[in-house]
């Protein structure tokens, strides 16, 4: 009896492992022509880079609930913003400040 119950588990288990592997495979084949879209385009020039590097050096790190983080969302939505992006907008989200 222990057997069949370690044989029906072992299965159980398998099929699931299985199913996992399918579900993300199908979903690297879904997404893997975007994010190859996204990686080339990225690398054509530097604007992204140097957003980052902008938003880096001007605001520092941006800790949960901090005034460098509120700056720098300020900041991305008024860039993104000129950049002719429609639909720009931030969201409210509880967090604790750090003290």
């Amino acid at each position: 009896m222990k057997i069949v119950l370690f044989l029906l588990v072992s299965l159980f288990t398998c099929s699931q492992y299985v199913h996992s592997l399918v579900a993300q495979q199908s979903l690297r084949d879904i997404y893997h022509d975007i994010a190859q879209n996204i990686v080339s385009e990225s690398l054509k020039d530097s604007v992204c880079y140097n957003r980052l590097a902008e938003m880096c050096d001007t605001y520092g790190s941006r800790l949960s609930g901090s005034k460098s983080l509120e700056q720098s969302i300020d900041w991305i939505v008024k860039v993104m913003k000129q950049d002719g992006f429609d639909s720009v907008w931030t969201e409210p989200v509880k967090v604790p400040h750090w003290v």
